[in-house]
């Protein structure tokens, strides 16, 4: 579960040298209007706010990595471990979210490192199964 009172100051973006196709300038943040975007299948369950990463005019040729922590406290509560955790990214060709490569889980940190194909919108999430 996505740690609320942390904020966005535990995010770690890594955008590779050369990861950009120009000049731009990066912002991360959360929606404000998460209700228009496309609905999560019922078997995700968002942990958090969802994140929105975008330029004002490059384009990423490579993915980035995002590192953000979870609530394992919360985790333990629902008796989960890090391995429910997924990181689901809107895909705007398809108008549709997939779920994205987890490149680490450090349970000691409680984070979650995750690739992101493109500049768009993600929520850390659990899986239902």
């Amino acid at each position: 579960m996505a740690s609320e009172n942390l904020g966005l100051f535990d995010l770690i973006v890594d955008i590779p040298p050369g990861a950009l196709d120009g000049n731009g300038v990066v912002m991360i943040g959360t929606r404000n209007h998460s209700s228009l975007l496309p609905l999560l299948p019922s078997e995700i369950i968002p942990t958090g706010s969802v994140l929105a990463f975008e330029s004002d005019g490059a384009l990423l040729t490579q993915p980035m990595l995002l590192t953000l922590p979870y609530d394992a406290f919360e985790l333990s509560n629902l008796n989960l471990g890090p391995d429910a955790l997924r990181f689901y990214y809107l895909d705007m060709e398809r108008l549709a979210w997939s779920e994205v490569t987890i490149v680490h889980i450090d349970p000691t940190m409680a984070t979650i490192t995750v690739t992101v194909p493109a500049f768009g919108s993600g929520v850390l999430a659990l899986y239902r199964r």
